[in-house]
C-alpha cells in the first residue's frame, strides 16, 4: 500500500492550510483520498505563524479517486490519477 500522508498543500487567501492525502496499492487503484484543514497561518508585525489544528478536520473523502493536487487546474476521473490541465 502506497500512503502519501501529504500529496498536496494549499494555502487560501485567508491563510487556511489545506492538505490532501492519498493511498493506493499501485497505479491501477483502488484509490482513497481525503482533504483536511490542518490549520491557519497568522501574519503580523513579528512574522508568520501557523496555528495548527489539534486534530485534522476532514473536509472531504474520496473513494476511487487519488487526489494529488488541490485547487484550480486539477481534474479527476473515476479510478484514475488526478491530472493537471
Amino acid at each position: 500500500m502506497n500512503v502519501r500522508h501529504v500529496s498536496d498543500l494549499k494555502v487560501d487567501p485567508a491563510g487556511v492550510l489545506f492538505i490532501a492525502a492519498a493511498t493506493d496499492p499501485g497505479d491501477d487503484g483502488p484509490f482513497q483520498s481525503a482533504v483536511y484543514v490542518a490549520g491557519v497561518f497568522d501574519v503580523d508585525d513579528t512574522g508568520v505563524a501557523l496555528r495548527q489544528n489539534s486534530q485534522l478536520v476532514s473536509l472531504s473523502r474520496f473513494d476511487a479517486h487519488k487526489v494529488e493536487r488541490t485547487g484550480t487546474g486539477a481534474r479527476c476521473s473515476r479510478g484514475s490519477h488526478c491530472r493537471h490541465r
